[in-house]
């Protein structure tokens, strides 16, 4: 059994040697590939064309990221960047963690990426990048538990021009083992589990796509296009409420073209696979039927991949997830408003033929430092009827009285952050989930009346739950975990 940050003399061993590749990456980024680094700068500069570039695959509508005749008439001046253009600057390092067998059997996945910003992105700009001291944490659930689950934090620091810090973004990565001979149950939320040697074995059904009527896809199609976007109508501090809903957004049915036109926009270097596996071997994955390997990023475009790599899905790439909640927001809150932080967290994989539904609400609004801020809710919930990925989000917004009045904005104290967790909801708790008055989809929303349980509490983020549903009714293997917000379920 494991306790958190009590390790044993054989862990510490492991951790140590962890930390001390960590230090050894430390350092600024160069511009070519190598051993040593996966993922160089990608763009030193933020040119029209870079921008344009990014902009396509993640906010197309949007004329302030590619327009700039649009841009000109706004408080920028000039095109800007999307906020997740710096994933596309560069990536930094991430490692694995190397178990040994006699510690235990191991799992590991993407558990999801922290941004925050200082500076908006301008056209013209130029970039340096540090990689950051990458630090190890203990995310074990309180008292005994039968696995440890570590997580791996890793910084990425861009500077502009002006030697400015423009943002930091951590990539984080969820280390999960368990005492050899135990049951792996809790490794399926990531849907395999690997041996000390780096092979992987599948313990999850494989997830079929949906299918739908030619009415339902059109429904869909309409929906994304008449979504509402505030644009250069500002969007006063003051006129926030908080607990008011944002506009969803909307995307599907999902292919693989969607992965494909953002990964054209990603860090990693365009190379050829015989320098990928001379490179970088450590992030391919053998086909051992054909001795064929593959860059392991591939699971996103490839079903045959996915199952080589170990998921139970062929699932979507996180840039597509981040820039979609991003969408969301930046609907919502018109040009003027800037990003400041945005927390990315995964609960499931995003089958392809899925479509998802982005939503949001307000939960905080306050001032600090000079700016005033709201903190926002987001989500993307699919066809299905759960959450595969959150992501909160903070934003700057104009204030009334600041550039009409000349006066200093004061907060509200009768305006409360929003109860997240008003039912007490605790690991271990059973739930129903409730129906859906706000289900735009034709057909009936498919999980009312469901029960699961809470197999988890996400440790940095309030709201959610992680689930283990009762019944096969989710169409993904019901022993793998998925996502609510709590204000849509009900303890039971």
């Amino acid at each position: 059994m494991f306790v958190r940050d009590v390790h044993s003399p054989a862990e510490q061993q492991m951790i140590d040697s962890w930390n001390a590749r960590a230090l050894a990456d430390v350092g600024w980024l160069p511009d070519t590939p190598g051993a040593d680094y996966l993922s160089p700068v990608n763009f030193r500069t933020a040119s029209r064309e870079a921008i344009r570039h990014v902009a396509l695959a993640h906010d197309y509508k949007n004329p302030l990221y590619r327009d700039p005749e649009y841009a000109r008439h706004t408080r920028w001046g000039k095109i800007i960047a999307p906020p997740f253009f710096t994933l596309t600057i560069a990536n930094g390092q991430t490692h694995a963690l190397t178990v040994p067998a006699h510690v235990g059997r191991y799992a590991g996945c993407h558990l999801g990426e922290d941004f925050e910003w200082f500076q908006t992105i301008r056209e013209g700009d130029s970039f340096r990048v540090f990689q950051g001291l990458a630090q190890l944490r203990d995310l074990t659930p309180d008292g005994e538990q039968p696995e440890r689950i570590l997580g791996s934090y890793d910084p990425v620091y861009i500077y502009n021009q002006n030697d400015e810090l423009i943002g930091i973004w951590w990539h984080i990565l969820i280390h999960v083992y368990a005492e050899p001979g135990t049951k792996p149950d809790g490794i399926l939320r990531i849907g395999y589990e690997m041996d000390p040697a780096g092979a992987r074995e599948l313990k999850a059904r494989w997830t079929e796509p949906p299918k739908y009527t030619k009415e339902m896809a059109a429904h869909i199609q309409r929906l994304y296009e008449e979504e509402p976007r505030r644009g250069r109508e500002i969007l006063w501090w003051e006129d926030v409420k908080v607990g008011e809903e944002l506009p969803p957004v909307f995307m599907g049915p999902l292919t693989p073209w969607d992965s494909a036109a953002y990964m054209a926009t990603l860090i990693y270097p365009p190379i050829p696979m015989n320098e990928t596996r001379r490179l970088i071997p450590y992030f391919c994955a053998l086909d051992e039927e054909t001795n064929i390997s593959h860059l392991m990023f591939e699971e996103h475009l490839s079903p045959e991949v996915s199952r080589i790599v170990g998921f139970y899905s062929h699932t979507i790439c996180e840039n597509m997830i981040n820039s979609f909640l991003g969408r969301l927001v930046s609907n919502w809150m018109g040009d003027d408003g800037e990003f400041r932080f945005f927390r990315w967290r995964k609960f499931a994989n995003t089958t392809y033929g899925d479509s998802v539904i982005g939503r949001g609400r307000v939960v905080r609004k306050y001032i600090k430092d000079g700016r005033c801020l709201v903190d926002v809710d987001t989500c993307m919930e699919n066809i299905r009827g759960f959450l595969a990925n959150m992501g909160p989000t903070t934003i700057s917004l104009l204030s009334k009285e600041q550039m009409l009045y000349r006066r200093e904005p004061k907060e509200n104290p009768a305006e409360k952050p929003l109860e997240l967790n008003p039912q007490g909801f605790k690991r271990g708790d059973r739930f129903r989930i409730l129906p859906r008055p706000d289900w735009e989809l034709p057909t009936p929303y498919p999980l009312a009346g469901e029960t699961g349980y809470v197999y988890e509490m996400p440790v940095d983020v309030d709201g959610y739950i992680y689930a283990i549903m009762d019944r096969d009714c989710t169409g993904i293997d019901p022993r793998a975990v998925v996502g609510f917000r709590i204000d849509k379920i009900e303890k039971i």
